[in-house]
């Protein structure tokens, strides 16, 4: 498959304030994206995992150019649009080629006004006569399962899973390439969520449409993903295929998080991977390895000095991991001893790092 978005060396950093320091006043600077790069290929759903605070939404605002990158490009179907300001005239013309659906659909429609003047707005927007925007949103009603009686009604008159579906509607309207789906699931009960995952893959079945799904719930993007990626504190620790992330997690973040799902049955019995204390704040960032201040493998003297290069283990699967760069024991698609391999440790403290 091609790939509709390229994203190269791709920066946000927020300005806090600034701070004394030695030499007089520095910016205070939130990396909540740094230096990260991947393809979004077409017709794939690509999705990305991580804790609160990692940068998951902002990377998806990115991707859309609703906010502008401090540094890296996005290249949209080999278009630069990271160069072109969110408001410009050049990128509203693009904005029917990429929707967005939100965490929260009850907020993301107006209380005041009936569902059927909201869609209509979006479809006039885009440019659809009222004829056309009759006709397409009878479509889409019938695509998501929706019954016409409910367009009179108000957000406050419907349930959260019909609303989720209302704004697969909107989002769909003007008939985009690309979607972002951003924790869209996660304010659904269990019932409703299934219901709605099973929509998503429909529709991009059916549509053709790429996906960029954020979550936290590994659950749910093992179900729907082709591909993931595992962000920490701005950076991409693991990129994989879904089947082969799942059955051979690699980076000991990726073995935490799989660790810490809930367990499906009581007698399943699955390796611990303990993970202590919270996400570090992204304004000061710990040396080295974003990881090290939590990882129960780091190695004193290079994980916490020196930044792990992505490292591809297997054809498509990167990971960011002195272990795997130094353990003289890994293969292709290997993992590193979990504990107490004394030739790892020993090839691992072995090499000269120079700060």
């Amino acid at each position: 498959m091609s790939a509709l978005f390229e994203i190269r060396e791709l920066s946000k950093y927020f300005k806090l304030g600034t701070r004394r320091e030695e030499g007089g006043r520095n910016p205070l600077l939130l990396k909540a994206v740094d230096s990260v790069s991947f393809d979004v290929l077409a017709g794939e759903c690509l999705g990305i995992v991580g804790e609160s605070g990692s940068g998951k939404s902002t990377l998806g605002r990115l991707l859309l150019n609703m906010i502008s990158p401090t540094s890296g490009q996005v290249l949209y179907d080999g278009q630069e649009i990271s160069a072109l300001k969110p408001e410009s005239a050049a990128m509203k013309k693009l904005r029917g080629d990429m929707q967005m659906v939100f965490q929260n659909p009850r907020s993301s429609f107006n209380p005041k006004i009936p569902i059927v003047r909201s869609l209509h707005q979006v479809a006039r927007l885009y440019g659809l006569s009222e004829e056309a925007a009759e006709a397409r949103i009878r479509e889409l009603f019938a695509l998501t399962g929706l019954g016409q009686d409910i367009l009179t009604h108000r957000n406050d008159e419907l349930s959260g899973g019909q609303l989720q579906r209302l704004a697969i509607v909107r989002a769909l309207i003007p008939g985009p390439r690309f979607l972002m789906a951003d924790e869209a699931v996660s304010a659904l009960d269990v019932s409703v969520r299934a219901q709605i995952l099973e929509l998503f893959r429909d529709m991009q079945q059916r549509l053709g449409l790429t996906v960029f799904f954020v979550s936290h719930d590994l659950s749910v993007v093992e179900y729907l993903c082709d591909r993931i990626l595992v962000l920490y504190l701005g950076k991409i620790l693991e990129s994989a295929p879904a089947d082969e992330l799942f059955a051979r997690p690699l980076h000991p973040y990726t073995r935490s998080l799989l660790a810490a799902r809930p367990r499906a049955y009581p007698e399943e019995v699955r390796e611990e991977a303990p993970l202590a204390g919270e996400i570090p704040g992204a304004v000061d960032l710990p040396p080295g390895c974003r990881f090290s201040s939590r990882c129960p493998e780091m190695v004193p003297g290079l994980c916490d000095f020196v930044e792990p290069a992505d490292t591809e283990v297997s054809p498509g699967h990167k990971v960011a991991c002195h272990l795997l760069r130094h353990c003289d024991k890994i293969e292709a698609g290997g993992a590193p001893e979990q504990k107490g391999c004394e030739e790892c440790g020993a090839s691992v403290g072995k090499e000269k790092v120079e700060i």
